[in-house]
């Protein structure tokens, strides 16, 4: 699962020993407390919600995080406190109130789930005054004591876990615990690859830690009474999945209905913000929103719908389809343009009408299909004193779906507020809206009141029903009066209507429009066959005429209106003098036209469809998630470094292949241990079964097998496609580009493997990326190391991957992961330090050669090795060689690299940047045995595969930043000279010197308007950082002369140069030459 973004961790003094504890974000920002359920930590447990795009925003954006790691649980936790061993449910509350105490936290939130929203729970009821929680969010809390099913099937997980650890099938309880059945068996892809992801995080956990923890649970005491007594507010999100949804169920019945919000997700299991993450969007920001205390609507307001930057996908359909249908019926409109962001409390209620229609309308669909079974089913059993019970379920969603009805209610509320203080001055009209704002707003309360106290009572499902009945009506209520104040307020704004000689207003020009503004245009003599007004998008100028008609009873003849006609005069007379009995009759034909019970609605509905279907080809398109376009300045810099890199190599006598971006699906799987799971597999469709290529570098060594080759020296660069997590913030897509070097063949012992690093060290030094280093190291070194500090052969490669991370962490914390979580004595894991870190290892990493001696000399333990001694030796014959290739420069002797371990033979290389942070932005080695999966025949190999897609990220920032300092933007052409003119009818003598540009070979650009303006076509050079402007009138023509300017380079800001016609290629080709020195 992708990863929480790292902040500052804390250990933490508490009864329970050491508590690690992770604060991110803005500590001036409301605290929120998070606590972790049993096989996870705050890293895997928290991470989709933190990183879903519009959860994690509303959290990071109204909180600052202190995530609260169970002792032995967090990220690489080295060893158990003696206390911690003894943990208890009530310990871990007292050790919470500790941390709240150390870090003096006041008004928090709490974010638990499982056996830590149990935790934050019991704080909350047990310490009201110490720091103040004033909100919960609790994910499948269990409330009651362990029941026998779960309590025999957790101790013999525990019984496991004391003689396996946390073997596969101890894991695969946990998982089997956390996550819902749809989301361990589903055929997404995402789904595998999440759950591998998580698999493999738990495997990292302290065993130790997570027995104490889950033991501690299991034995947990009931919190259902305590919990009566708490004042803050809960969202209860309870998995449908989860083992504790019954009791999160009852707990809601219990608890203050002002004070609980229940939100039940479908096909989710305790970990519901990793199962359905995008339902948690709504409930939470409305949380935030009370801690805190349509499509006309937007037009009037003039506030766009801000479509989600970035990617969308992790947004709910409903609400994604919910987003299209606004931008659907606003396309076209120049009227939400006018500004780009209304009032941030305004703007707020437009933003959040696609996220609460979209929950209404997923709602509605889940209610009413959990509703038609619970209808069917036979009544409840009578209890015993006769009294048949109600069914909680069908309660619980008619009541989330009241809840969700008022949300909607309210934020049409507030837009009406708004648009009622944009009214007409006159008194009947502001009055009238008044009122409607008034009524609406009684109605809301009274639903909710109702909502409230329907609890406890009897018939409490039929209670619930009607209160869901009183919120649909209030909700009714307000749309039509928002409605009806829009109309309005866009009429107002458009002024009157521009009238006939025979007394009729004018018909507009365009469906979208409406009449012109009262003001006069005083150019309007110049503007012939052209009409002003409001430019509305062109489902809401349909709405807009419809809900006129209907307003002014000419609804029979004006259904299909566009534009201003008669119902438009009468609009605009009743905002200039209505009587109040005139608006409440047109209060009413609004009303009637919006009602689903009159047969109004259907034919407007109807023409509504037609208009939004035949503008769809105009609708928004998007990216897919994982991939993204790429604009002409990146192409720029991309295509420039594609150009280096291939001259290195062609210089080295490299050839190009290409091979099919898919393959057999047989060909790739098997070829990357787990990461198969990533593999991007194509449809069926009659024929092959086949894939999309996962690297460069399987597909290479099936072209060398199949086409039975011996010897080649080859590259490629071509996309790649993996079916991971994208994090398109972090670099990492589902398409992206790779390079790859490789030499293939029998040859002389490390020729091949001298040149494949010669030929990095060019490339890196080619593109100018700044400092770097190649770290080398040797596969049969490692080996030899392991064998002789005496660690087992079983353990070898996890001990390496250990090794692996000195770049990252201190040798303590690696020694701690060898030592306490890999099982390595301690004897041999300082055995390896001393020599990996040895000081001549650390002293003389940077001079291979000195370094070589030293570990050859007769004294060292590496010459009673069979295998270090035949290490040792490639390795001298291999400096020899690049010490006469002068490549030596960037080359670091490190033993602590210990990459690829299942895939090298011989020699491994990794290339960072000195300083840098980006990681490795190359890396490569020998590998022998790649090819013979195919053919049976092994053929040697070497190569380096570059990290290019780092390497463009690089590029890209230092060519912004030059361009910044030259003054213009990030180029997006080639063009080296702009020909311009003074003067009109100048265009053909601009192509023919363009035209003896292009034929010398430069790149230049004429314009393509006739008669430019000198000015313009300057600005135009200048921000696109063309270096020469070549420039005539129709005197310096005559005189067979041009004006050339220096637009970038040395010789920029310097006086223009007259040049002769004859001589202008010449003198371009010089300029260029300077502008680039």
């Amino acid at each position: 699962m992708p990863q929480v973004v790292l902040g500052e961790r804390q250990f933490v003094p508490t009864s329970l020993g050491y508590c690690a504890v992770t604060i991110t974000g803005d500590r001036r920002k409301t605290p929120c407390l998070t606590f972790h359920d049993v096989g996870t930590n705050h890293e895997t447990c928290f991470a989709s919600i933190m990183l879903q795009s519009s959860p994690g925003a509303i959290l990071g954006q109204n909180c600052c995080f202190y995530h609260i790691d169970v002792p032995g649980s967090e990220a690489r936790a080295a060893k158990l406190d003696v206390a911690a061993a003894t943990m208890t449910m009530d310990k871990l509350v007292v050790m919470t109130a500790e941390i709240v105490s150390h870090f003096k936290l006041q008004n928090m939130i709490g974010l638990g789930v499982g056996g830590g929203a149990w935790v934050l729970a019991a704080y909350a009821a047990r310490y009201p005054q110490n720091g103040g929680m004033t909100g919960l969010v609790l994910m499948s809390p269990p409330t009651q004591t362990c029941g026998w099913g779960e309590y025999i099937s957790g101790n013999n997980t525990l019984t496991a876990m004391s003689v396996f650890g946390l073997s596969t099938m101890v894991r695969s309880h946990f998982l089997n615990r956390l996550y819902s059945y749809t989301t361990r068996n589903s055929g997404n892809g995402h789904s595998h690859d999440f759950l591998r992801v998580s698999d493999r995080d738990m495997s990292t956990l302290l065993p130790a830690g997570v027995y104490a923890y889950y033991q501690a649970l299991l034995k947990r005491p009931d919190l259902s009474e305590g919990l009566l007594s708490l004042t803050c507010r809960v969202l209860l999100v309870l998995g449908e999945e989860s083992m504790y949804y019954n009791q999160a169920l009852e707990l809601s019945d219990r608890l203050q209905p002002a004070r609980c919000q229940v939100v039940s997700v479908p096909e989710a299991s305790i970990l519901a913000c990793d199962d359905r993450p995008e339902k948690l969007y709504v409930p939470l920001r409305h949380f935030l929103q009370r801690l805190q205390d349509d499509a006309l609507s937007c037009e009037a307001l003039q506030a766009a719908v801000i479509y989600p930057a970035g990617d969308e996908a992790g947004l709910a359909k409903p609400t994604q389809e919910i987003f299209n249908e606004l931008q659907g019926f606003l396309d076209g409109s120049k009227q939400v343009a006018a500004k780009k962001k209304g009032t941030s409390a305004l703007q707020d209620s437009i933003d959040l009408i696609a996220e609460v229609h979209g929950a209404l309308t997923a709602g509605q669909t889940h209610t009413a299909s959990k509703l038609k079974p619970e209808m069917a089913r036979p009544a409840s059993r009578p209890d015993k004193a006769g009294h048949i019970g109600p069914s909680r379920s069908l309660l619980n969603y008619l009541l989330m779906m009241a809840r969700t009805v008022l949300d909607a209610a309210r934020l049409s509320l507030e837009r009406l507020q708004a648009l009622a203080a944009s009214m007409p001055q006159q008194q009947d009209v502001q009055l009238t809206v008044g009122t409607k704002v008034q009524q609406a707003a009684e109605s809301i309360s009274a639903a909710s009141s109702k909502l409230d106290s329907q609890r406890g009572g009897e018939a409490p499902s039929l209670q619930a029903a009607l209160a869901l009945a009183d919120a649909v009506d209030a909700l009714q209520e307000a749309l039509a009066a928002e409605a009806f104040a829009a109309l309005l307020s866009l009429r107002q704004q458009a002024g009157p209507p521009v009238l006939q000689p025979n007394g009729t207003s004018a018909p507009e020009p365009d469906a979208g429009k409406a009449s012109s503004p009262a003001k006069p245009d005083k150019k309007a003599g110049k503007k012939k066959g052209k009409q002003a007004g409001l430019v509305l998008g062109k489902g809401t100028g349909h709405l807009l005429s419809a809900l006129a008609a209907a307003a002014t009873g000419m609804a029979g003849e004006a259904a299909e209106a566009s534009g201003a006609g008669p119902e438009d005069t009468d609009i605009w007379q009743l905002i200039q003098g209505g009587t109040a009995g005139e608006l409440s009759t047109a209060i009413k034909g609004v009303q009637d036209a919006l009602d689903p019970l009159k047969p109004g609605l259907e034919p407007l509905l109807s023409s509504l469809r037609s208009i939004m279907e035949a503008n769809q080809a105009r609708r928004r398109p998007k990216v897919a998630k994982g991939a993204r376009d790429l604009m002409p300045a990146q192409m720029m810099v991309r295509q420039a470094a594609i150009a280096a890199l291939s001259g290195v190599f062609t210089r080295h006598g490299a050839v190009a292949i290409d091979t099919p971006v898919f393959e057999l699906r047989e060909t790739l799987t098997g070829k990357y241990g787990e990461d198969s799971k990533l593999i991007y597999d194509l449809a069926d469709q009659g024929g092959e079964i086949l894939s999309l290529r996962y690297d460069l570098t399987v597909p290479f060594a099936r072209y060398v097998a199949l086409h039975g080759i011996s010897q080649i020296k080859r590259y490629h660069m071509a996309k790649v496609y993996r079916r991971d997590n994208p994090q398109m913030n972090r670099g990492r897509f589902r398409e992206f580009m790779q390079c790859d070097f490789d030499i293939a063949g029998s040859y002389p012992p490390m020729i091949p493997d001298a040149e494949v690093l010669k030929v990095a060290s060019d490339a890196l030094t080619k593109l100018g990326l700044g400092e770097f280093e190649i770290k080398l190291n040797h596969r049969q070194l490692l080996d030899a190391m392991m064998a002789l500090a005496g660690v087992p052969a079983s353990k070898t490669r996890a001990i390496c991957s250990a090794i692996d991370k000195l770049d990252k962490e201190p040798w303590s914390a690696v020694r701690a992961e060898m030592v306490d979580q890999k099982g390595l004595a301690p004897a041999a894991a300082d055995r390896i330090h001393s020599f990996i870190l040895s000081d001549d290892a650390t002293s003389l990493r940077r001079q291979p050669q000195q370094l070589l001696e030293a570990l050859s000399a007769p004294s060292h333990p590496f010459t009673s090795n069979a295998d270090a001694r035949a290490a040792l030796d490639q390795m001298h014959l291999l400096f020899s060689l690049l010490e006469r290739m002068q490549a030596l420069d960037h080359i670091a002797f490190d033993l602590t690299l210990a990459r690829g371990l299942d895939y090298y033979t011989g020699v491994i290389y990794e290339v960072v940047l000195v300083g840098g942070n980006v990681g490795a932005i190359a890396a490569g080695g020998r590998y022998d045995g790649l090819v013979g999966m195919f053919s049976g025949k092994d053929v040697p190999a070497v190569g380096v595969s570059f990290g290019i897609e780092r390497m463009f990220n690089i590029l890209e920032e230092q060519a912004l930043e030059r361009a910044q300092a030259a003054g213009h933007k990030l180029r997006e052409s080639e063009t080296q000279v702009l020909v311009g003119s003074i003067g009109k009818n100048l265009q053909p003598r601009r192509l023919e010197i363009c035209q003896s540009l292009w034929a010398a070979g430069i790149a230049a650009e004429f314009g393509y308007k006739a008669n430019p303006v000198l000015k313009e076509q300057w600005n135009y050079a200048e921000e696109q950082g063309i270096p020469l402007m070549l420039f005539f009138g129709a005197e310096e023509l005559e005189q067979g002369t041009a004006k050339i300017k220096i637009l970038a380079g040395p010789g920029k800001g310097s006086e223009d140069e007259i040049v002769q016609l004859d001589d202008i290629l010449n003198v371009v080709q010089l300029k260029l030459r300077g502008t680039e020195a």
